[in-house]
């Protein structure tokens, strides 16, 4: 062969040398002088197409169709030899034949499998099947491809089929995979059920599944997952694609040795193992964190929800102790501002509860949290009091305001009206509240925040707390204009008072106690509804912005306001006698005034009443 340059031998010819089998060619030892079998691009190249012949698998190695079941091994894995007892096997009727691969267009159920049995490969794409009885004739099978077809159980179907490396079942209907499905497959690398119907995955399903690389459960119905084991020593790939997952247990992972996870639930890849790469979908305010994250925050809403419970508890408690002439108008709004607190408190309560029963676990439990009835109580007392609180505040100012202006005919300063008037008040905010709460339940199976809050909505999807933040605010902010003006006007008719005074009389009263409570009302008012509704309005408005600024003004400084409130009552209860001491002495020196303004100006109707 050595001299012959052009002879062709239909085999792989060494250079000016002698020929050899194509298995010989790319199988990584030198068989021609020089080694030219394994280094030629037209054999080992990435460009090799092997046009008109066979390919060989994982190889660039091609053979001439007529080496096909010639009894010699051609390919390095000698598929070329494989199949060949089809080679004597008549084409079934409805079926198209070409060598040694069968397209049929008919159910596969109705062929005499008898016959194929040394198959080892079938893939029947778009055929109806519904059921893999047919596999205990095929027990040589290695690779099974049956998608899109209506098979709806597999499980207790390979007993036979004990060489399969492959099955992939995609778009059918399988809907659970029970105890030991695969029990009699242990040689099993890839399982592919994506677009199936499953439901429930049994614990033990992968049972000796202990070289299994890949697991594709993309697209299904799985809705609780409360432990996957994965006995194989290492899996390559799990993908969790397309799930409605609701429940998933925090050791779920925990017996699994998984390189690659791939899913579009960010709460996979919080429970994933730590040495397990994962790729998922998460959204900007997603997180793997705790409801309340930190330590800090911790710490604060605890604290903040003890001190308005004491602190609330002690002003109503003394509203009771108040001497008899002090039990005015402004004892009921003083147990009104109380209870609205009381309630915000019980709103963090439940926050601080449910951090704590979560832990660490929160976000594989966000979903169930979020649409626990629990959640939405939490949302209805934080509607009730983020509109209850301005309204009575404002109302406050406003009483104070008309008692100064009219200290002898205004009906607010009768307890009977004030009562009326707030539980109106109460009333209608109540039902509002749980018309918006009951309204979500309805409609929204989950709340959008973790916080359970009216304002809060990072997806942008639910138009309702849309109109509550535009609405909270609104009022809120009115609310605050409101306060600022009576505060000022009552400030300056008090003033106008105390210049119509005498000298003596005028230095015996102080109103520091008066301003100074007034100036704390208005701060806090400000302080905690102003950056709190600049936020919400931003984040109502924004893309993206800050989940744990929002938390910090939501939860921290809202609640100050709620510190405030009854430390001023408790202060003005104490006081509570001696101002209305100083109270009733202004009413009688406004009088006196009134009337002499009178006299004055009506001289002899003055006589005239004294000759009377």
């Amino acid at each position: 062969m050595e001299s012959c340059e052009n002879f062709d031998c239909n085999k792989f010819k060494c250079p000016g040398y002698y020929c050899l089998p194509w298995s010989y060619v790319c199988d990584g030892k030198w068989d021609c002088p020089f080694g030219k079998d394994e280094a030629i691009t037209q054999s080992c190249g990435q460009t090799r197409h092997c046009e008109n012949m066979f390919k060989c698998i994982d190889s660039q190695v091609c053979i001439h169709i007529e080496d096909l079941c010639d009894t010699f091994n051609d390919c390095p894995l000698a598929e070329d030899e494989q199949m060949c007892d089809l080679k004597y096997t008549s084409c079934p009727v409805d079926c198209f034949c070409q060598r040694y691969a069968m397209f049929c267009n008919r159910s596969v159920s109705s062929l005499d499998w008898d016959i194929f049995s040394p198959l080892l490969s079938i893939q029947c794409d778009s055929m109806n099947l519904t059921s893999l009885s047919f596999l205990k004739h095929l027990t040589k099978l290695v690779f099974l491809k049956l998608p899109k077809n209506r098979i709806d159980s597999i499980c207790g179907e390979f007993d036979w089929n004990t060489e399969l490396l492959q099955i992939v079942l995609k778009v059918n209907l399988v809907t659970s995979l029970d105890e030991f499905c695969f029990v009699n497959t242990p040689l099993l690398h890839i399982l592919d059920f994506d677009q199936n119907k499953i439901v429930q995955i049994h614990r033990r399903a992968f049972h000796h599944l202990t070289q299994l690389k890949l697991l594709i459960l993309s697209h299904n119905q799985l809705r609780t997952v409360s432990e996957f084991v994965i006995y194989s020593s290492f899996l390559y790939v799990l993908s969790l694609e397309r799930n409605p997952f609701h429940f998933l247990k925090p050791t779920i992972f925990v017996s699994s040795d998984i390189f690659l996870m791939v899913s579009d639930d960010f709460r996979i890849c919080c429970v994933a193992p730590r040495s397990t790469l994962c790729f998922t979908i998460r959204m900007w305010y997603q997180s793997c964190s705790d409801l309340l994250p930190g330590l800090t925050l911790k710490t604060v809403v605890g604290t903040l929800a003890g001190l308005i419970l004491l602190l609330n508890i002690c002003s109503i408690g003394l509203q009771q102790y108040l001497p008899k002439h002090s039990k005015n108008a402004f004892r009921g709004i003083v147990l009104s501002v109380n209870i609205s607190d009381l309630l915000y408190s019980f709103c963090l309560w439940i926050l601080f509860a449910a951090d704590q029963i979560y832990n660490d676990n929160f976000s594989t439990y966000s979903f169930i949290w979020q649409g626990n009835i629990l959640c939405f109580i939490t949302f209805v007392v934080s509607h009730h009091f983020s509109l209850m609180s301005p309204i009575v505040l404002t109302y406050m100012a406003i009483t104070r305001l008309m008692i100064v202006l009219d200290p002898m005919n205004t009906s607010f300063k009768r307890n009977d009206f004030t009562l009326r008037n707030i539980a109106c008040f109460t009333l209608l905010i109540f039902v509002i509240s749980c018309c918006v709460g009951f309204f979500l339940k309805l409609n929204v199976p989950k709340l959008p925040s973790a916080l359970c809050q009216p304002f809060i909505d990072p997806t942008h999807s639910v138009w309702m707390i849309k109109l509550t933040t535009v609405t909270i605010s609104s009022i809120q902010m009115t609310s605050v204009l409101v306060i600022i003006f009576v505060c000022n006007k009552l400030v300056f008719h008090l003033q106008k008072v105390k210049r119509h005074m005498k000298p003596t009389v005028s230095r015996s009263y102080s109103y520091v106690s008066i301003y100074t409570q007034l100036v704390v009302v208005v701060f806090f008012n400000l302080f905690s509804w102003v950056p709190a509704n600049v936020i919400h309005i931003s984040s109502l408005i924004g893309v993206r912005y800050s989940t744990e600024l929002v938390i910090w003004l939501t939860i921290i400084v809202t609640a100050l306001n709620s510190v405030s409130n009854p430390i001023i009552f408790v202060v003005a209860a104490m006081r509570a006698q001696k101002t209305m001491k100083t109270m009733f002495s202004l009413l009688n020196v406004a009088q006196t005034v009134q009337s002499t303004s009178v006299l004055n100006k009506f001289p002899n109707r003055g006589l005239l009443q004294n000759r009377n």
